[in-house]
């Protein structure tokens, strides 16, 4: 507890603005996230792709939307009630 390497104030890390690509991917409440971003020479990002969870699990909303509607809405009548319990079958992958 008293190691000064621990406790010590000089917390931060020398950066050297460099070119390069980094890419980071880590499994977020709503699913897998992926972060990509590319420096300059100045360390200046230049390009950021995000993939949010929602990505990777929007081919599962489309059918669960589709057949939540196919079970609720009946001879293409619908009210609010009915919408909600569509849009809970998006809720249920991404709340």
């Amino acid at each position: 507890m008293n190691d000064p390497e621990i406790t010590s104030r000089d917390i931060r890390a020398k950066v050297e603005p460099k070119a390069g690509r980094g890419v980071g991917c880590i499994e977020a409440p709503r699913g897998t996230l992926i972060h990509d971003y590319t420096c300059d020479e100045q360390g200046l990002i230049t390009n950021v792709n995000l993939i949010a969870a929602t990505t990777h699990n929007n081919a599962a909303i489309c059918l669960s939307v589709d057949q939540a509607a196919k079970l609720c809405i009946k001879e293409g009548k619908y009210d609010q009630g009915t919408l909600n319990k569509v849009e809970m079958a998006i809720r249920a992958y991404d709340p």
